[in-house]
C-alpha cells in the first residue's frame, strides 16, 4: 500500500509545474502574439559597440539552421509586419529586453488557436 501511495504522490509531482515555468512560457506566447514591447540590441564583442537595436512589438523566429536572427515586428498602428534578418558571427551577440511588464497567468498555460492559420488563403492568377 505505501508502494503505490508513494507512486502516486510521485506522479502527481512530475505533473506539476512551477509558476515561474508558466509565466515564462505565457510570456514567449504573447510575445509570438506581438502583444509584448521589446528592445533587441546587436553587439559586436570585439569592438563593444552597438550595432544596430530593433524596438517595437518583436517576435524572435528559432526556425532558422544557420546564424541567422529573424526579428518579425508588427506596427501596432497601421498592422504592418517588418522581418529583419541579422547575421550573427563569433564578434556578434544579441540580447532581447522586455520593456514593459506583461500581465500573464502564472497558474494557467496560455493556448491560442488561430483559425486563419490553418484555412490556407488561395491567390488565384
Amino acid at each position: 500500500m505505501k508502494k503505490i501511495l508513494m507512486m502516486a504522490l510521485c506522479l502527481g509531482l512530475v505533473g506539476c509545474e512551477q509558476a515561474a515555468d508558466v509565466a515564462s512560457r505565457n510570456i514567449a506566447t504573447a510575445g509570438d502574439n506581438f502583444e509584448v514591447l521589446r528592445s533587441i540590441h546587436f553587439i559586436n564583442t570585439r569592438t563593444d559597440k552597438e550595432l544596430m537595436r530593433i524596438e517595437g512589438y518583436c517576435a524572435k523566429d528559432n526556425s532558422s539552421t544557420d546564424r541567422t536572427l529573424i526579428i518579425t515586428c508588427r506596427d501596432k498602428g497601421n498592422g504592418s509586419v517588418k522581418k529583419h534578418y541579422m547575421g550573427l558571427s563569433t564578434d556578434t551577440t544579441y540580447f532581447i529586453e522586455q520593456v514593459d511588464g506583461a500581465q500573464v497567468s502564472v497558474d494557467h498555460t496560455r493556448v491560442i488557436f488561430a483559425p486563419q492559420t490553418l484555412i490556407p488563403s488561395l491567390e488565384v492568377r
